[in-house]
């Protein structure tokens, strides 16, 4: 039995922030938004009337207490 590696997964992470592409399927109106966390795409993607793509992701930079 093959079991999936986790490290390939294709699925978003919560250790990273997304910069994604927007557009409004009745109106066509497009809008782009940097620094999105993983949990409000997946909301996005919940509005049939939303298509969201992913045009680029990077790490999130978060300060330590002291």
């Amino acid at each position: 039995m093959k079991t999936e590696n986790p490290r390939k997964s294709r699925g978003l992470s919560r250790n990273r922030l997304y910069k994604v592409k927007v557009v409004a399927r009745d109106t066509g109106r497009v809008l782009v938004h940097d620094n999105v966390p993983a949990d409000h795409v997946e909301l996005m993607k919940i509005n049939p009337n939303l298509k969201v793509y992913i045009i680029d992701s990077k790490f999130a930079y978060r300060k330590r207490r002291e």
